[in-house]
């Protein structure tokens, strides 16, 4: 697969166009779709909340009552155009207005999302180089989530980035079990091999 893009937290543009369709039940009939983000655009265009950490009370010691303080540490993976600089505040007004003027808010570390163009020449030459490689159509993903420094590179330097994973979908990422398997390693050596290859030899026609 090729991501074409991804450069940091899950990151995309939508056009909110697709929201809201209306189709044919296979059977007939008229079929009124919920409005909302398609699959494709959940999985790749949709900023999540992620909760780390949760606690509340004392577990040596349960108390048949409300405890009175709790504490969440929590992950937020967002898209191109999220007013990250400004997150802090943002909860925190979100919160005031809710009542919750006691609840206190840290942001502790951000990376910027970035996203470079499927339609990018740098990515066009990759596509060609792993069909080449493999003999296989490479899926061009617009995004992948990843909390990765990609700005030093996107946004700093000005730089296209282009990044290839080499993994296999029950793969367990982040998980005790993770795994690679052989195949998938083999693949991935001829995969950078053939891009380095076609680097040197056939470079994009790209001003960058």
């Amino acid at each position: 697969m090729v991501g074409a893009l991804a450069r940091g937290h899950a990151q995309t543009e939508v056009d909110g166009s697709h929201r809201g369709r209306r189709g044919r039940r296979p059977g007939g009939g008229l079929r009124l779709g919920r409005a909302g983000p398609s699959p494709a655009e959940r999985a790749f265009g949709w900023s999540t909340l992620e909760v780390l950490t949760l606690a509340a009370g004392d577990p040596a010691k349960p108390v048949g009552a409300i405890p009175g303080t709790a504490h969440a540490d929590v992950r937020l993976r967002f898209v191109v155009g999220t007013p990250w600089r400004d997150l802090e505040r943002v909860v925190r007004d979100h919160l005031d207005a809710q009542g919750l003027s006691m609840v206190d808010v840290d942001v502790l570390q951000a990376v910027p999302a970035t996203r470079l163009s499927p339609d990018d020449p740098w990515v066009r030459w990759a596509v060609d180089s792993l069909r080449h490689t493999t003999g296989k159509e490479p899926a061009v993903l617009p995004n992948l989530g990843g909390t990765l420094p990609n700005d030093a590179f996107a946004d700093i330097l000005g730089l296209p980035t282009v990044r290839v994973p080499h993994s296999h979908p029950s793969c367990s990422e982040h998980t005790p079990d993770e795994d690679l398997l052989g195949s998938a390693a083999r693949e991935g050596l001829r995969i950078m091999a053939g891009l380095f290859r076609d680097l040197g030899e056939h470079p994009p026609d790209a001003d960058r």
